[in-house]
Formats: C-alpha cells, structure tokens, sequence
C-alpha cells in the first residue's frame, strides 16, 4: 500500500479522496452529528448493486450511537437483505475536541486491522490540524484568483467583459458552448453557525468545480448565492453533463441540510447556450430558475430554465400586472372558495398535462369519467371551454399568475 504524505493532504476533500484512492474503498467524513462534510467520488461497482455503494451514515447510526463516546473504529456487519455492505467507521479528535466519523465502506471486505488504523492515523492528524472555521467574511476555499462575484451581481455587459478577459488570459477554455448553474440558500440553520454553513457551501462548490478541468469552469459568489458556468468540450453531451452537476450539488445539499427543516435551497440549471457571445445568458438563466423557484415557494429542488414555460415571462412582470390584467375576479373567487379544492386540483393538474384527461386521472387517482365531470363543472363556472386550446391557453396564464402571486404573499407574511 503507498503512503500518501500527510502534507499534501490540505483539507478534508483531499482526506477522503487520498484514503479512497489508497485503500480503494468509498470514504466519507461526518460530524458527530452525521452532517456530510466531504465524500470521495470512488465506487466499486462490484458489488451486486452499485447504487448501495453509496455512503448513507443516516442509515446506520444506530450502530454507533450506543457508544458515541467510544475513540475505538466499530465495524458495521454487511446486511445483505437491504443491500448494505459491510462498513468501518472510524472516530477522529478534531482540533476543537469534537468527533469526527470516517465511513470506510468495505465492499468486498478487503479491509484489514492495518488499513484501519492507517486511516485513523492519517485521519486524525488531518482534522487536528485544519484549524477552526474561518471567519465569515474570508472566502474558505474560493480564494480571489477562483471566485468573481461579478456572475452573481454583475450586469449582462459586466459578466460579458469578465468573460473576454479570463478567455483573453487563458483562465477559461470554450468550444462555443455553455451552461451555468446556480445555487441559492435561504433561512437559518439552528444545528450550525452562519461562518459553518459558509463553509460548507464553499466546500461543496469547490467539490463540485474540481471534478472537471479548471479552465473549463468558473465560479461565482456573492451572499450566499453561487453560480457556477461550466464551458463542456464540443464532443460531450451537455444535457448530461448539467444533469451530472446538478445531481451532484443535490446531493451535496440535501445532505447538508437534511436535518434542516429550516433551511431552504434551490439549484437553478440554464439551457445549453451554442455562442461565447451570449455566455452570460447561460448565467441569467440559472439565477433566473433560482428566483422563479423562490417566488413559488419551491424549495429543496431543481429548476430548469428550460421547463418553466409561461413562468418564464411571467415572472418578470410586476405583481400589480399581474393581479390586475390577468387574474379576474370570478377565477380569484373559484381558486380561494374551499368548495372548489378539489375541482382546483383538477384544473391546475388538466393545464399542467395539457388538457390530458388520462395523465390527470392517473396523478389525481380518479377515473377518467370524473375528471370528465369535473371538468364540464369547472367549464359552467368559469364559462371557458376548455377544449379550445385558446381558453386554455389564456386560462393556464391566469393560473400561474395566481400562483405568483399566492407565493409572494406568503413571503411576504
């Protein structure tokens, strides 16, 4: 087994990577409160399922927490019948006296007493000298040379000029094609200090960037917002690439912040964007889904610029635009009467399935005859027909603008 030097081991990221890559087994660190801090991206597919492979800590803490206390690494037996491999984990001191959990899943049981106490050894001497949590206003692994918050706050033209220079210099490397994501966070979390959920998101995006060529991909932040262009080689799928990154900062996220009831995020993904030109569209759509998707009140999700649809233009309307040239009297009194709850789910889901009876039956659990009855009722009462695409059309319109609406007001309140 080749030893990796503990000084070119510079933070937990690298911990897990390098203990992954040498003990070839999935790593991951936890707090002692199982809040994910940093994951290695190693898989062995041998294993029948390879989706159990994933590192899962909430699934097994009741292995440890008899003995929380307890310094000794506790081997967690494989159960087969749920897909669960056989699992180490191995408790560190960190520099404040806390614990910290490595989860070592061993696959193939390969993993021996040496193994383990090479991770502990390796482990601890790492965490006890990574030093408290920065300070909130320092920028915690996106330093100045990798961080422009500019494609956050910057105008259209700003972001385009910075573009042109990070080109110009070499910084950024293009095929004329791009897309951006965008991570927006919202609340307060009571398990961690505002400095430690600083640090964590910058953690994750800085994970997130380093799976992929440097001078591929830039990132932005500013106020807890993060934007993140990515410029994919002519040969790859973009499709798959953005859904590649946005899964992997879901993941991140949901396991941030799953213990959270507080806390809200969205990851907002553009369209692929074919020009160097309009580069920066990529980046106002991202941030555009983000927006949207907090103006529905949506949260813990993905958004994709390309399948908002209406919402896309509505939302860029003033509320009083809204209420007053597109949401009519007789709608707003049908959408608020809790008699019509159920005839409202049915109208939302028809315009959602466009005007599909048998996508609406299956989402809703009826039968098809009495979503036919509900809607000939919901036709009586708003006096639309709603086999005529254009009283469809116009219909769905004042409905997504109620829901604009509704959502802003509840923010508000």
């Amino acid at each position: 087994m080749e030893n990796p030097s503990v000084d070119n081991v510079s933070d937990m990221h690298e911990l897990v990577e390098t203990l992954s890559r040498t003990l070839e087994v999935p790593v991951e660190l936890t707090t002692q409160s199982l809040l994910g801090l940093a994951r290695s991206a190693y898989f062995d597919t041998s294993f029948d399922d390879p989706d159990s492979a994933i590192m899962n800590p909430q699934r097994r803490v009741g292995a440890t927490s008899e003995n929380p206390a307890s310094l000794e690494p506790i081997r967690i037996p494989q159960v087969k019948e749920i897909g669960l491999p056989t699992a180490w984990v191995v408790p560190l001191v960190a520099y404040d006296d806390s614990i910290r959990y490595l989860w070592l899943l061993d696959v193939n049981e390969r993993l021996k007493q040496g193994d383990i106490d090479y991770a502990k050894t390796v482990g601890t001497a790492i965490v006890r000298t990574l030093g408290a949590v920065p300070d909130a206003n320092e920028t915690f692994l996106l330093g100045q040379s990798d961080n422009f918050p500019m494609l956050v706050t910057g105008s259209m033209q700003n972001r385009q000029n910075l573009l042109e220079e990070l080109v110009a210099d070499q910084s950024l490397r293009h095929d004329d094609a791009f897309f951006a994501l965008a991570v927006a966070v919202h609340g307060e979390d009571n398990r961690a200090s505002p400095q430690q959920r600083d640090w964590e998101l910058n953690a994750l995006i800085r994970r997130v960037r380093d799976q992929y060529p440097a001078e591929r991909t830039i990132v932005g932040k500013s106020e807890g917002s993060y934007v993140i262009l990515h410029a994919p080689f002519a040969n790859e799928d973009k499709t798959a690439r953005a859904e590649e990154l946005s899964v992997v900062l879901r993941d991140g996220l949901y396991r941030a912040f799953e213990s959270s009831g507080t806390v809200r995020w969205i990851v907002g993904v553009s369209g692929t964007i074919c020009s160097f030109r309009s580069a920066g569209d990529a980046i106002r759509q991202a941030l555009g889904a983000t927006h949207i998707g907090s103006r529905l009140g949506w949260a813990s999700r993905t958004v994709y610029w390309d399948r908002l649809g209406h919402f896309r233009t509505l939302s860029a309307l003033p509320e009083n635009v809204l209420e007053s040239d597109l949401v009519s009297e007789p709608l707003r009194r049908f959408l608020t009467d809790d008699v019509h709850r159920e005839l409202v789910d049915t109208l939302t889901s028809f315009l959602d399935n466009n005007g599909s009876v048998k996508a609406v039956a299956a989402e809703l659990y009826l039968h098809r005859a009495s979503v036919y009855h509900r809607v000939r009722r919901i036709e009586q009462l708003l006096h639309v027909d709603l086999a005529n695409g254009t009283d469809r059309l116009e219909l769905h319109l004042s409905v997504m603008a109620w829901r604009l609406l509704q959502s802003a007001n509840e923010g508000s309140g």
